[in-house]
This record gives structure tokens, C-alpha cells and sequence, in this order.
């Protein structure tokens, strides 16, 4: 068979674009391609999402998932998480930007049946030295905690419940812990005497089926 100069070239197109194994060219249409990173199907959710949608998921601040050679920082401002280098994590930390997940500790509070709960408390407290001849905007319940602990030289990073009471055994007497109901509150390491000295109980983890608190 004669091959005109275009079905040459064609052929030697092919033959350059393949790889070369065992001494033998294979051409790049019978080399099955390699995959790049992963799809839906075989990925946590984690994997596919930047670390800001995550949290908007609701993925607990502490599961929120950051790619190799990067750390996980939650912004002391607003609690948003961030994923960085190590060295511009130290930096932030040390302007007081921020603190590493590694930092960070869970607190426990159970209410008491017919008691309010300290930042309900606060909350009176605040709204009666104002003296205001109307009521104050209160704002959701994270807004209250979140001022509580911050007059108390605490920043809050998240806040999470139980989504309901069990009252299956009967309602509690007045002054007794409602069970299984509970806040729980993330906080830097750096405050655990602080909240340790309020009564709250620190823990290691949190139940799976905690709420963020609105």
C-alpha cells in the first residue's frame, strides 16, 4: 500500500500524540484518560464545596473540610470559616482575626425547667438599665448568647441545640434539667476557664442531632 504524503502525516500526528511502552507507541485515543480529582458520586460533599458553602450547608464549623496543606480557621468577627496556609493562619491569629479549629473547645448548657437561661437574663438586665419606655429590639437568640458571652470576655464561634424536649417521662419539676435539651457553644480554648467558671460543662463532641441556633 502507498500512503500519499497527507495520510503520512496523519498517521505520524497520531503515532507523536500517544505514550511509549515497552518500547512500542500507543496512540492517545487507546489510553484511557486519568481522572482529574473525583465527582459527586464518589466525593463527600465536603470535597466539592468551598469552605464558606459548607458552612451555609450547616455542616457542623468543626467537620468543615479544608484540601491538603491547608488549615482551618474560624473568623472571631462573624465565626465564617476559612481554609489557609499554616504561616498565614499564625499571622491572622496573632492580629486576633481569627482561631484554628485545633484551638477550639465544646461547652454544654442545659436548661433548668421554669428558669430562664443566663443570656435571657442578661437580656433583662441590659434592657432595664437602659431604661427604655419601649422595648428594645432584641434580634434572634444568637444575636442575645452572642452579647452575653461578650460581656462576659467570651466569643461565641457557633451555637448549636437540640431540636426538641423529651417530655416522654413526664415534665421536670421547676429547677430540674429538661432532658435532652441543650445548647452547646464552640469557643477558643482560651476561654475554657472562663466558661468553666459560668457552669458550663465542656464535652468532646457534639450529639449529630444539634440545630444551629437562629
Amino acid at each position: 500500500m502507498v500512503l500519499v504524503p497527507s495520510s503520512k502525516f496523519l498517521i505520524l500526528s497520531v503515532l507523536l500524540s500517544g505514550l511509549l511502552v515497552n518500547g512500542m507507541i500507543i496512540p492517545s485515543f487507546a489510553v484511557p484518560p486519568i481522572p482529574n480529582g473525583c465527582d459527586m458520586h464518589l466525593c463527600p460533599i465536603q470535597d466539592l464545596l468551598s469552605p464558606l458553602k459548607q458552612f451555609k450547608e450547616n455542616i457542623p464549623l468543626p467537620n468543615i473540610f479544608c484540601k491538603s496543606g491547608l488549615v482551618l480557621v474560624f473568623k472571631i468577627s462573624d465565626s465564617s470559616p476559612a481554609c489557609m496556609k499554616p504561616e498565614t493562619a499564625q499571622k491572622l491569629m496573632e492580629r486576633g482575626w481569627g482561631v484554628l479549629n485545633e484551638q477550639t473547645v465544646w461547652f454544654e448548657y442545659s436548661p433548668l425547667q421554669c428558669q430562664q437561661t443566663p443570656w435571657d437574663e442578661h437580656w433583662n438586665k441590659v434592657e432595664k438599665a437602659r431604661n427604655m419606655t419601649s422595648l428594645m429590639y432584641r434580634g434572634s437568640e444568637l444575636d442575645v448568647i452572642k452579647m452575653y458571652f461578650k460581656d462576659q470576655g467570651i466569643i461565641i464561634i457557633d451555637a448549636k441545640y437540640t431540636p426538641s424536649m423529651d417530655i416522654s417521662q413526664g415534665i421536670p419539676q421547676c429547677g430540674e434539667p429538661i432532658k435532652n435539651y441543650a445548647f452547646y457553644f464552640l469557643v477558643s480554648k482560651s476561654d475554657s476557664d472562663k466558661m468553666t467558671n459560668l457552669g458550663y460543662k465542656k464535652i468532646d463532641t457534639v450529639p449529630s442531632s444539634v440545630l444551629p441556633v437562629g
